[in-house]
């Protein structure tokens, strides 16, 4: 692995470590469960999904699976 893709990857892992953290906070500072019923637990929730998705599965994969969506193959 080059000096490049390491300095990525820790970038990355920054990253979603900051992601994660500022979760917590709007988990911590909202103090109780969210609801779809005002617009910050609405979008606590929408960005918390968001968040979970692309942690979960690689860029490449998210990316190759919009694309069969959209109806390009990728070949």
């Amino acid at each position: 692995m080059s000096s490049t893709n390491s300095g990525k990857n820790y970038v990355r892992i920054l990253g979603m470590i900051l992601i994660l953290a500022f979760v917590a906070l709007g988990v911590v500072q909202l103090g109780r469960p969210a609801t779809f019923v005002d617009p910050s637990g609405f979008l606590f929730v929408l960005v918390g999904g968001i968040v979970l998705v692309m942690i979960s599965f690689p860029g490449a994969e998210i990316e190759a699976r919009a694309q069969g969506c959209r109806g390009h193959s990728r070949e």
